[in-house]
C-alpha cells in the first residue's frame, strides 16, 4: 500500500510539472506580443538582395555575397560587412496586413572609430520618404571582436497595407579614412500590432558550411 501511494504521489508531481510547463509554453516570449498587442519581427540583412551590391572595406573592396560575414554575436550568426561606400543601399521589402505604425530598431556594430548616424550620414527611407530621426551614436571598435547592439530609431515607421520598401543608405561622411563609412549591419526589428511578412533570400547562405 505504501508503494502504491508513493507511486501515486510521483505521478501527481509529474502531472503538475507538465501542466506548469504547458502554461509557460502557451504564454510565449515577449516577441510573441506584449500587453499592447505588438509583436517584434526580426529581418536579417544577410537575407536581403546583397548579391548585386558593391561595398567597401577598410583597406579593400567587398561585393555581393562576399559581404556576408560570420559572427556568433549576430542575431542569426551572420551580418553584412564591408559597408564603407557612399550610396551603398540595403533594401527590405516587408508586407503588412494593415496600415499601421511600427517601432524600428537597428542591430549594428562598428569596426571604425566612433561614428554618429543621422539623416545625412545614414539615410533611412520608408516608401521613398526619408526619416528625420535623432542621431544615433556608435562607440568605436573594441580591442577585440565586434559588439552588436540594438539601437532604437527615435521616430515611428509608418507602414501601408501591403508591400513596404524600407531602405538604408550610407551617406556622406568621413568615418573610413576620410571617406564614407558605415556600420556592420546585422538586422532590423519592427514592433507592430500588424502581421508582418517578407520573402527572405535564404539562399544567400548556401555557400556557408555548417559547423
Amino acid at each position: 500500500m505504501k508503494k502504491f501511494f508513493k507511486r501515486l504521489s510521483i505521478a501527481v508531481c509529474l502531472l503538475l510539472s507538465a501542466m506548469v510547463m504547458l502554461t509557460f509554453a502557451a504564454c510565449g516570449s515577449d516577441d510573441d506580443g506584449g500587453k499592447d498587442g505588438k509583436k517584434t519581427y526580426t529581418f536579417e540583412t544577410e537575407y536581403t538582395a546583397v548579391a548585386g551590391l558593391t561595398g567597401g572595406g577598410i583597406s579593400g573592396g567587398g561585393a555581393g555575397l562576399n559581404m556576408i560575414q560570420i559572427n556568433d554575436k549576430a542575431s542569426n550568426g551572420f551580418y553584412v560587412g564591408t559597408t564603407h561606400r557612399k550610396d551603398l543601399t540595403f533594401t527590405f521589402e516587408i508586407t503588412s496586413d494593415k496600415q499601421t505604425s511600427a517601432e524600428l530598431t537597428l542591430r549594428l556594430a562598428n569596426e571604425l572609430a566612433a561614428m554618429k548616424l543621422n539623416p545625412e550620414t545614414f539615410i533611412i527611407k520608408v516608401g521613398g520618404n526619408a526619416l528625420d530621426y535623432k542621431e544615433i551614436s556608435l562607440p568605436g571598435k573594441p580591442a577585440r571582436g565586434l559588439n552588436f547592439e540594438d539601437y532604437k530609431v527615435s521616430v515611428p515607421v509608418e507602414l501601408a497595407a501591403g508591400k513596404n520598401v524600407i531602405t538604408f543608405t550610407i551617406g556622406e561622411n568621413e568615418y573610413c579614412n576620410g571617406a564614407s563609412g558605415g556600420p556592420m549591419f546585422d538586422c532590423i526589428k519592427l514592433s507592430s500590432d500588424a502581421a508582418l511578412t517578407w520573402e527572405p533570400i535564404t539562399g544567400n547562405l548556401d555557400g556557408f558550411s555548417e559547423e
